[in-house]
């Protein structure tokens, strides 16, 4: 798999030998990947859509216990400034006020860029409004997934390509975007030896959508989607032999 930049021209190829472990790994792991269903979101809260927006948004993501109960409810409330009640906006609502929250709960490991991300969503009418989060409210009603994305990068300032593609999975707004972390491209350089770190892919959007595109076309031959694709990759590259055996075969 490669990117070839000539010019203003990026293109994408994938070699047959490639396209063919990416097939092998849909048909073998993409039925068993976990992926939220599309249109999620409609049936979700605030709090649940701030929690995504939030481990998306976060540079360096948030512990995979927030959000979730116990602590991590406790630790949703306590950004929100102690009460749901309460404006996140709030002026009470410092970014070492936040900070001390996610070092409480054991939220993220990188405490005050969190809490100072966090305070940019917070701060933006288009993401949080009046303590409500307001951030999918009269989207764009498009085919295209990308003019949803930009219109959620536009939204809320703690987006980029890679974690506003992560959320609409996450929200199931869209199966047809994948997020090309450091997991996913570093999968795609060992296993397919594609020749860009995931670094330069995420800081260009001509490399970034060419990307996605000739991942696109592989989904499409086995009637699979990028995000089936995205979780499979995010999933099970990190896993070992042992692990694989007792979560993925067990399952068989």
């Amino acid at each position: 798999m490669k990117t070839t930049i000539r010019g203003k021209s990026v293109v994408t190829t994938i070699s047959h030998a490639s396209r063919a472990k990416l097939l092998l790994l849909l048909r073998r792991l993409g039925p068993i990947a976990k992926v939220p269903h599309l249109g999620r979101w409609r049936n979700l809260s605030g709090d649940e859509i701030w929690v995504a927006d939030c481990r998306a948004g976060l540079r360096h993501g948030l512990c995979e216990g927030y959000g979730s109960h116990g602590e991590g409810q406790r630790a949703t409330r306590g950004i929100r400034g102690g009460d749901v009640s309460v404006c996140m906006g709030a002026a009470a609502v410092h970014q070492d006020y936040l900070a001390g929250v996610l070092r409480k709960f054991r939220a993220t490991r990188f405490h005050r860029e969190a809490a100072g991300k966090l305070r940019l969503i917070v701060d933006v009418p288009t993401a949080v409004k009046r303590s409500n989060v307001v951030l999918l409210k009269d989207l764009p009603k498009s085919r295209y997934p990308n003019v949803i994305r930009e219109e959620l990068i536009n939204r809320c300032p703690a987006f980029k390509r890679k974690s506003a593609s992560d959320f609409m999975i996450t929200m199931g707004l869209s199966h047809d975007v994948i997020a090309l972390d450091t997991r996913v491209v570093g999968a795609l350089q060992q296993y397919l030896r594609y020749n860009f770190k995931a670094a330069r892919v995420q800081g260009s959007k001509q490399i970034y959508l060419s990307v996605e595109a000739a991942l696109r076309g592989v989904c499409k031959q086995v009637g699979g989607s990028l995000a089936i694709l995205d979780r499979t990759l995010f999933q099970f590259t990190s896993m070992s032999a042992v692990q694989y055996v007792l979560t993925v075969r067990g399952r068989r």
